[in-house]
């Protein structure tokens, strides 16, 4: 359908206006011919039902969709990256992620730890607290493991800067549980504020975390002024440790023991403690 500026709508077919006021997500004319065209539309199909779609999915469209999966991968990695990514980005991913897994869309991406209520979980916690992320959505469809994310590489071109979140997130979830206030700022410090918080929603969905408590740690994820660690090499040096691997240990031990005190020591206590 089209629109003028005047705010007139054409409907070419004679059917569109009745099929969204239906949610009803079809191809026009045939949909094998439509996605031997360009297979990325059977990816397309799926987004698109997920925002607009109501009720059961067009049957034919599906009949055709899973009979041209394999064709997905004859893409690009840019291209299906760029759809599949739309696909994490809508507000409940899982209905339509399970939909895609059941007509062998994707399949690559279904593994054995991937759970698909445990993503559901997520994402509602996500738009709960106004957190969506889609590297952290990508993460769970992997089932929380980076060979999973590593995987997804064969079809996916994942941004640098995701895999260092998602590494970051796994990092978070081995390194405590985020249920003292103490723990949380020693994340932030450590992780990072964004790593934290998508650790602490998926902790909350494993039953890890009382979800009373998230509240007052996105708080902390959100509003604490990240101290600046007081030492430095040349305060080492003064102290008479010689620079190299001897030095780096030494500092890193210092501020490991600076942030189990919850950054409450200054530089003298940490000078101190050298």
């Amino acid at each position: 359908m089209l629109a003028d500026q005047a705010g007139n709508i054409y409907d070419p077919t004679g059917k569109g206006l009745a099929d969204l006021e239906k949610g009803k997500v079809k191809f026009v004319g045939e949909a094998k011919t439509r996605i031997a065209e360009d297979y990325l539309r059977i990816l397309r199909f799926f987004r698109f039902h997920a925002i607009y779609g109501k009720g059961t999915p067009d049957a034919k469209a599906l009949v055709a969709c899973k009979a041209a999966a394999k064709k997905i991968s004859s893409l690009s990695k840019e291209r299906i990256t760029q759809e599949f990514f739309k696909i994490l980005s809508v507000d409940d991913p899982s209905s339509i992620l399970n939909l895609m897994f059941k007509n062998n869309v994707l399949k690559e991406f279904s593994n054995k730890k991937y759970k698909k209520d445990f993503f559901k979980h997520v994402c509602e916690f996500q738009n709960r607290y106004g957190l969506a992320f889609i590297a952290a959505r990508l993460f769970c469809v992997a089932g929380l493991d980076l060979k999973n994310v590593q995987r997804m590489e064969k079809l996916l071109l994942i941004p640098r800067v995701f895999k260092k979140d998602i590494e970051a997130i796994s990092q978070v979830l081995k390194a405590a549980d985020l249920d003292r206030d103490e723990a949380v700022r020693a994340s932030v410090y450590r992780f990072g504020r964004v790593p934290t918080a998508q650790a602490l929603i998926i902790e909350i969905v494993q039953d890890r975390v009382m979800n009373g408590y998230a509240p007052k740690a996105l708080k902390i994820i959100q509003k604490w002024d990240v101290p600046e660690f007081p030492l430095s090499g040349d305060d080492l040096k003064r102290a008479g440790i010689k620079p190299g691997p001897e030095m780096g240990k030494a500092l890193q031990k210092i501020e490991d023991w600076w942030i189990k005190g919850d950054f409450k020591a200054d530089k003298k206590a940490c000078l101190n403690k050298i």
